[in-house]
């Protein structure tokens, strides 16, 4: 033991202090780089924080851009008006937009019109002094904002951070003269720091300037770390904030987990816990060795001496070597063969008898009067969970059947010889989990011991309560869903009445102010007419030469030509509404009859007569005569025709327009108007035939139109069952193709092919 004792003390000592010494170097060398990049990190974060602030102000500075540049904003602040201010400095405008003031002024710096959004009563208010105050004449601000760059930052209003941007206000071509000046600002509140917050994924906050414990602004960097103890879970870095006047405004505190520090020192100990570790294998390196050679050796034969001398007569000691430890072994063994002879009847009796009870396929104990087990096979163990060694006369089987303890220990002291009854109860493994099994108690002779028997009926008692459980289960599930299928219906029914509504209204009012425009556009009209007609009448009846070709009057005669053309251009527009109007409400009234392929050609032909005159643009018929009547309204035929040639037209520069109508190959009427122009992009195909669509190719500007043509030439292709479609390459031209079904046609000039069967 001495020897042991010193060896342990010597190594121990040495693992000691190499352990404090990494500990040192670590410490003081190791952690400082931790620290240092987590410094970085730090910095990084307050970067990306007033990065967002940045942002913040950058879209009120791009809003206050768009207004600055409004007509609307330019004739008010030349002629005022109450009806600017009411129509656009709304509610609606300051929630949506984020904004608390929003304030016009004109170049003396005096407030021209402005409002103040009061979030705690969501309501407007006039302008508050302080706001006021800050935007004074001689504040500087007014007077900077009049350059083109404007100015935008953070103000600092009775303490409170504000978002601010001003810009001159000047027509929408950016031109001048600037008529004053308009400012827009948003309070730096709990949300708007939240949104940033969000953007950031950070913990930002915004610190006065003279909060405790803070540095001093005046004599601090940009961007400061507040010390943090080693404990400490979390970092604070500091942003200060200037506002537009390069003062200082607020702090912008970041807050991050320690997380890479605490990373660092953890490496630190899991590096000093592998040093202490290889210093504890060598110590049991050395320790092995000491008990290789002679403890072990001595404690070998110390405990077999031991067993032997309990009757293990069987054990035998092997000691490698020559020495006295050898010799002692020998003499054992040479007492241990004479005694060998004498237990081996014995154990051959008690092998046999064990190989018997061991060999049972049930589980089976054999208990002793005291409910303890005394023998224990290999599927009992198995079905306990424990050893044979943590049974056999340690455990009662009692304990794995609680629900048959107090029965069958009365039983097992007043059963007779062979009684053998069979019950169904539970039994508790050593891990907690229960069983079913089938139980088995035969008493032996002279009612000492008894045998107990266990079959395990688990799989099937499972197998019932999970079939009752899954019969619950689906019950529940089915009443669940067909609760949920009528709720959603009864939501759907709400959500589709609530749509038709709309939808209603939407036509009544286009049909409403479509009928309202067409009476003063029919007076424009009428009234060009007879001032182009008197105009025509004082130039015969004056005596005056060369009055026809006077400037003035081509002049006159221009403009009423214009006057014409935008009110005919004006009421196809409104025309095209209606028609909207009446196919979604399904009032379009339908004339069918009998549709000439060569008449309506013609008349399509002399409709847009005006957009192939001396152009660069020809048009050319290719109608096939054999084509049969269809039995369509011909005006709708004729509008389908129309628009086609007309959209055909508008895209094509140069080149050719071609309408072609002839029966296909499957007897279907087919119309189809080709065009050389700048052709269609594949993604707009089918999207030009919806309300309101247009579309342009090769990055072109898209020409004017309602985009209501296409949409209702398919609406009234889709009425007779047939189909309309874009084919195009760009570059290259298009082909819109138009294919009613055979059943619309005529068999003869009297017949229709349906009535016929």
């Amino acid at each position: 033991m001495g020897l042991r004792y010193q060896t342990f003390r010597i190594t121990s000592l040495t693992i000691a202090l190499t352990v404090v010494g990494l500990y040192l170097v670590s410490r003081f060398v190791f952690l400082s780089n931790f620290v240092d990049m987590e410094r970085k990190l730090v910095v990084n974060d307050v970067k990306r924080a007033h990065n967002a602030l940045t942002v913040s102000v950058n879209r009120i500075g791009l809003l206050v851009s768009d207004w600055a540049t409004w007509d609307e904003a330019y004739r008010f602040m030349a002629e005022g008006g109450q009806e600017f201010l009411d129509s656009n400095l709304t509610r609606e405008t300051f929630v949506k937009q984020r904004l608390a003031v929003i304030g016009l002024f004109d170049l003396a710096g005096r407030l021209v019109g402005g409002r103040y959004y009061d979030a705690a009563t969501d309501s407007l208010v006039d302008v508050p002094r302080d706001v006021l105050s800050l935007l004074a004449p001689d504040g500087g601000l007014l007077a900077e904002a009049q350059s083109d760059e404007g100015r935008q930052g953070v103000v600092m209003i009775g303490g409170r951070p504000m978002l601010l941007a001003a810009l001159p206000v000047l027509r929408s071509e950016r031109q001048g003269p600037a008529r004053g000046t308009l400012v827009m600002g948003s309070w730096l509140d709990a949300t708007t720091v939240n949104e940033l917050a969000a953007a950031t994924v950070l913990d930002v906050r915004v610190l006065a300037l003279d909060e405790p414990g803070l540095p001093d602004p005046a004599t601090a960097a940009a961007i400061e770390i507040l010390p943090a103890t080693e404990d400490a879970a979390v970092c604070v870095g500091l942003g200060l904030v200037r506002d537009v006047f390069n003062q200082p405004a607020f702090w912008m505190s970041v807050t991050i987990g320690r997380d890479f520090f605490n990373q660092g020192l953890g490496l630190i100990h899991s590096s000093l816990g592998l040093f202490a570790l290889v210093g504890l294998i060598l110590f049991l390196v050395l320790l092995l060795f000491l008990e290789h050679r002679i403890l072990r050796p001595l404690q070998h034969i110390s405990t077999l001496s031991g067993r032997i001398a309990k009757g293990e007569s069987a054990l035998r000691l092997h000691l490698p070597g020559n020495d006295e430890l050898a010799g002692l072994a020998l003499d054992l063994n040479i007492m241990l063969d004479r005694l060998e002879g004498a237990k081996r009847s014995l154990i051959a009796s008690e092998n046999r008898y064990r190989s018997l009870f061991l060999g049972i396929g049930a589980a089976t104990v054999l208990v002793g009067p005291d409910n303890c087990i005394e023998l224990a096979n290999p599927a009992f163990t198995r079905l306990a969970g424990l050893s044979r060694e943590k049974l056999e006369g340690l455990r009662q089987w009692t304990e794995f059947c609680p629900d048959m303890a107090a029965a069958l220990s009365a039983g097992l002291a007043g059963r007779g010889q062979g009684e053998s009854p069979a019950l169904q109860t539970r039994f508790v493994r050593n891990d907690g989990e229960h069983r079913f099994v089938l139980l088995t108690l035969t008493s032996l002779a002279g009612g000492e011991a008894s045998i107990i028997s266990l079959v395990d009926n688990t799989p099937a008692k499972k197998a019932e309560q999970a079939l009752a459980v899954l019969t619950r289960d689906l019950e529940a599930l089915v009443a669940e869903r067909t609760e949920e299928a009528r709720s959603k219906a009864v939501e759907l029914e709400a959500a589709n009445q609530r749509l038709l509504e709309l939808d209603r209204i939407k036509s009544a009012i286009l049909s409403s102010v479509s009928h309202e425009l067409r009476t003063p556009l029919t007076s424009i009209r009428g009234f060009a007419n007879l001032i182009e007609r008197d105009i025509d009448r004082l130039i015969e009846t004056s005596s005056a030469t060369g009055l026809g070709t006077h400037p003035r009057i081509r002049r006159i005669r221009d403009n009423l030509h214009i006057i014409n053309e935008e009110n005919r251009r004006l009421t196809e527009l409104i025309n095209d509404f209606l028609d909207l109007s009446k196919i979604e409400s399904g009032k379009m009234e339908w004339r069918d009859s009998a549709v000439d392929a060569l008449e309506l050609a013609s008349r399509a032909e002399r409709a847009t007569a005006s957009l192939f005159e001396d152009g660069p643009v020809a048009l050319i018929l290719d109608i096939d005569p054999a084509t049969p009547r269809l039995f369509a309204d011909f005006d709708r035929m004729v509008q389908v025709c129309i628009n086609l040639l007309a959209n055909a037209r508008k895209f094509t520069d140069h080149g050719q327009v071609r309408l072609r109508i002839a029966p296909d190959a499957a007897g279907d009427w087919v119309m189809q108007v080709a065009d050389t122009g700048r052709g269609i992009a594949s993604a707009d195909l089918e999207r030009i035939f919806e309300n309101f669509i247009q579309a342009a190719a090769n990055g072109q500007d898209v020409i004017g139109g309602t985009g209501l043509g296409l949409s209702i030439c398919r609406t009234i292709v889709a009425h007779y069952g047939g189909r309309i479609w874009a084919e195009s390459t760009p570059g290259q031209g298009s082909v819109f193709t138009v294919a009613i079904p055979r059943k619309q046609l005529f068999a003869d000039p009297l017949v229709r092919p349906g009535a016929a069967g």
